[in-house]
């Protein structure tokens, strides 16, 4: 796969995305976080039934997949803004080959 391809992936994603900070708001409604971090929780639940019974390092494996699970269920029920980052290393980049594709 092409650098190319996959910058115009990445950015006919990016401009899927909403514009303005009222509607980022009306995206995370209370009905989805809680279907999201619920949803988290159970995982964790269920990584940690099966860490049972298993040996050491394997069940440290486990756990911690299961607490790493535990603690983006319950940031994304708090409604924290955590992953929402508005800038990032490949966002830099891909504005960096644009410029250099529009020159």
């Amino acid at each position: 796969m092409s650098l190319e391809r996959i910058a115009r992936n990445f950015r006919s994603s990016r401009e899927d995305e909403p514009k303005s900070a009222e509607s980022t708001e009306s995206n995370d409604c209370l009905p989805c976080r809680l279907v999201g971090g619920l949803g988290c929780i159970g995982i964790t639940c269920y990584v940690a039934a099966q860490a049972r019974g298993t040996k050491r390092f394997t069940y440290a494996t486990y756990m911690f997949i299961s607490a790493s699970f535990a603690a983006v269920g319950s940031l994304r029920l708090a409604g924290l803004d955590y992953l929402r980052k508005t800038t990032s290393f490949f966002s830099k980049a891909f504005e960096k080959i644009d410029k250099s594709e529009d020159n």
